[in-house]
């Protein structure tokens, strides 16, 4: 590949870089892969891999399920790092055209890199290490601008899709930092307006037909049925509290003890 990145050919350094990757990759291992973690507020799978010349890590993008994340590590890592890489999955699993290729992604400049941390904000090598903030909803994206850092481009990305005028539901899954008024509120809940398609107007709650029950679900886990749209609501915000993820009502530690 022109200009690409090769595996380091002095041995020493290459041991050196090796461990450096080992290490960090160590650390992200989340579910049992790798250089994969969950990506809370998207609710995905992301892929991340440490840079042997900057020592920084570099995002691969956000997954729907961790194999794919882990695969895309995997590539990347053997286009760095040679097929001595400690990966996920064996070598002959993949074909030289998906190593190349994915080393080629990781050496473009121009391929936009999705934060950590944040929805909506993307960076790049040609950024020079600003970030650009976007509107992301109903499959379609709309750039806001750029700016010096991470933080502030999640801040204007939530300020835009405040003034889409959604839903709280849609509103709470998009934000990244949600301010009270952005939560549903206990003495006016039932006033919210309940999505097409949608049996509650609560995030992790759906009306459970043959019971006539509300169920509560943190992802494909059941957290419980319940006689209330709001007692059900409760219960997926205590479970998803404590696994670092949003909630429907601003969280109060001594409610969540109760």
């Amino acid at each position: 590949l022109r200009g690409a990145r090769r595996p380091h050919a002095r041995a020493a350094g290459r041991a050196a870089d090796h461990q450096q990757h080992r290490g960090e990759a160590a650390r992200q291992a989340e579910g049992g892969y790798l250089g994969v973690t969950r990506h809370t507020i998207a609710r995905r799978w992301q892929a991340h891999v440490v840079d042997p010349d900057s020592g920084e890590l570099v995002s691969l993008g956000l997954f729907v399920s961790k194999k794919d994340a882990a695969q895309a590590y995997d590539a990347t890592v053997f286009g760095l790092h040679g097929d001595t890489a400690e990966t996920n999955f064996a070598r002959d699993l993949f074909d030289r055209e998906q190593i190349e290729g994915a080393l080629e992604a990781f050496n473009d400049p121009w391929v936009e890199r999705p934060s950590s941390k944040y929805v909506g904000v993307y960076t790049a090598r040609s950024l020079g290490g600003k970030w650009q903030a976007r509107v992301e909803m109903y499959g379609a994206s709309q750039y806001l601008d750029t700016y010096d850092d991470e933080y502030a481009a999640a801040l204007a990305a939530d300020e835009a899709i405040r003034t889409t005028g959604s839903s709280k539901f849609l509103l709470l899954r998009q934000l990244n930092m949600p301010k009270k008024e952005d939560h549903f509120d206990e003495d006016t809940w039932e006033n919210e307006v309940i999505d097409t398609g949608r049996s509650s107007r609560f995030m992790g709650v759906v009306h459970h037909v043959a019971t006539d029950k509300y169920l509560a679900r943190l992802g494909r886990k059941h957290v419980g049925l319940f006689d209330t749209e709001l007692e059900a609501a409760k219960a997926f915000d205590k479970a998803s509290h404590a696994k670092g993820g949003v909630t429907n009502f601003q969280v109060v530690e001594a409610l969540l003890e109760a």
